[in-house]
């Protein structure tokens, strides 16, 4: 039997559709379902918004998951999907059958603001419907269904409940760790290792939370909940980022206020890379430039001192993608 508890789910797509439903049908077969899912869709430049409400109304062949152990079963449809834009959308949220649950809103951005943008819409209207917490998913994740009633009871166990973060999995390969909750960026030169990384699930396992929490400085953003005293707090994300390092400034920005936490009963399987939107794919130099563009606005914005360091770090990443392409197209040749 599932239980509704009060907690906005923010997914946001770009393009990506398929990935989307799979998401949603997950975050509905939770033991534990949020009161809210906002989908914000980016400003798809195909027909994903068509198809999430095709998909909703029953009138669409569900995707088939690629690994279906991980997702088994499908919801029951028609789904009640409540279409509006962002400028609707509060008094949309506020306004709905408050005994209808869970409320399922598809907002319609309509310009790409990016992932913290995108982010943001759903954050508004989480604080506006009153939400104790906050769960940013990627659109490209399938969540276990204890996830959510794992990563709530872990923020609430909190002294100071700020983000947390589960056990992410590789969507292609179930068993395999991508992080631990997130990982450890040094604010120096602005290089991260992620906690856990490559580890069997089951060793991943082994090691007590505690002490995977006291190697985090950040939550991985393609799974983090987030309390509603830190987002009241520290605020929004911030959109000049537009996409990567996101989850280091939100994190950074909460260092000595508020909690970063572990909950490693809450899995969730990452495709990784989906979220972003195959155009994205195609264009590896603007995803370069915005890594480092991103990097050295974090570094001014939390530690202006390293800011000589840092750029150093990206010239030498530079040059070593230039000679590794030169060396590529030569032996190519």
């Amino acid at each position: 039997m599932s239980k509704i508890v009060k907690i906005a789910a923010i997914v946001v797509q770009y393009n990506n559709w398929k990935d989307t439903i799979l998401c949603l049908e997950s975050i509905l077969q939770s033991y534990i379902i949020p009161q809210y899912v906002f989908v914000i869709d980016n400003c798809s430049t195909n027909d994903s918004v068509e198809k999430v409400i095709c998909w909703a109304s029953g009138n669409l062949s569900q995707p088939i998951p690629e690994y279906p152990k991980i997702l088994p079963r499908r919801t029951y449809k028609p789904l009640s999907l409540f279409v509006t834009t962002p400028a609707e959308a509060g008094i949309c949220v506020v306004s709905k059958n408050r005994t209808l649950f869970p409320k399922l809103f598809l907002i319609k951005n309509a310009a790409n603001t990016g992932y913290a943008g995108g982010n943001n819409i759903g954050l508004r209207l989480g604080l506006e419907a009153e939400a104790d917490a906050f769960w940013i998913l990627n659109n490209d994740t399938i969540v276990d269904p204890g996830a959510c009633g794992a990563l709530y009871k872990r923020l609430c166990a909190c002294r100071r409940p700020g983000l947390v973060g589960g056990l992410i999995c590789y969507l292609t390969a179930p068993d395999i760790v991508q992080c631990r909750a997130g990982g450890y960026t040094d604010p120096w030169f602005f290089l991260s290792r992620m906690n856990g990384h490559n580890l069997l699930a089951n060793k991943a396992l082994q090691t007590p939370s505690q002490d995977v929490e006291r190697e985090l400085n950040f939550i991985y953003g393609a799974s983090v909940m987030a309390s509603r005293a830190f987002v009241e707090t520290v605020g929004p994300m911030d959109e000049r980022f537009f996409l990567y390092c996101e989850e280091q400034d939100w994190s950074w920005s909460a260092t000595g206020k508020f909690d970063l936490a572990y909950a490693p009963d809450a899995r969730i399987f990452h495709k990784e890379g989906g979220s972003i939107g195959m155009s994205c794919l195609r264009r590896p130099w603007w995803r370069l430039f915005l890594l480092a563009r991103n990097r050295f606005l974090v570094t001014c914005k939390h530690k202006p001192e390293a800011v000589p360091f840092v750029c150093m770090g990206i010239i030498y990443a530079f040059f070593r993608l230039l000679i590794r392409r030169f060396m590529g197209l030569k032996n190519a040749g």
